[in-house]
């Protein structure tokens, strides 16, 4: 909270180390950030490709399970088309783990 004058200020988002954002809704990674899930599919696809030319094997693993939950999401939410984050794919595939559950007080 910032006070300007005599009013408080509440930002709306935080920058934090590393090029990460805080919003109320949303931990993004700023150089990563993709306006929706088709974008992120389409990128993950032509580093797949490059990571197969270039024979790098821990690349290739690691693009071709985030495509795998990228698409699974896709799926699962065929209304949403905003590029969710690694929060989010997680509590897709595993709804029940302790960082997913929501309780209302």
């Amino acid at each position: 909270m910032v006070r300007k004058s005599n009013q408080i200020y509440k930002p709306r988002a935080i920058l934090l180390r590393h090029n990460y954002l805080v919003t109320s809704q949303k931990i993004l990674l700023l150089q990563d950030a993709m306006k929706t899930i088709d974008e992120h599919i389409q990128k993950d696809e032509s580093e797949i490709q490059a990571a197969k030319a270039q024979g790098n094997e821990s690349k290739l693993h690691h693009l071709e399970d985030e495509l795998n939950s990228l698409k699974e999401y896709k799926e699962h939410h065929p209304e949403d088309k905003h590029d969710p984050n690694a929060l989010e794919l997680f509590c897709d595939a595993n709804p029940d783990e302790p960082e997913c559950l929501v309780y209302d007080d």
